[in-house]
């Protein structure tokens, strides 16, 4: 699965190949809401972001990008002594 095939397709297959194809990365919490960070090494590399509301048990918002700057606020979150 390419990047652009990932955007092509609706929310709830996002997430079914978030799951599936992605490795969690890290995650953090703010103001109610987790995000959750996953990298996804398929046809091409590329990160998918999912936005959980815990309290309402729904996924706000599922988001894919390639560049780094995303990344900067899990730079904390994130055990390099893993790779």
């Amino acid at each position: 699965m390419t990047f652009y095939d990932f955007l092509q397709l609706d929310e709830t297959a996002q997430a079914i190949m978030t799951w599936e194809l992605g490795v969690h990365i890290a995650e953090r919490s703010q103001g109610g809401r987790c995000f959750l960070l996953y990298q996804i090494n398929s046809d091409e590399s590329f990160y998918v972001e999912v936005t959980y509301y815990s309290v309402q048990n729904k996924i706000k918002k599922i988001r894919a990008f390639k560049s780094l700057r995303p990344l900067e606020p899990y730079l904390d979150e994130i055990d390099l002594d893993l790779f």
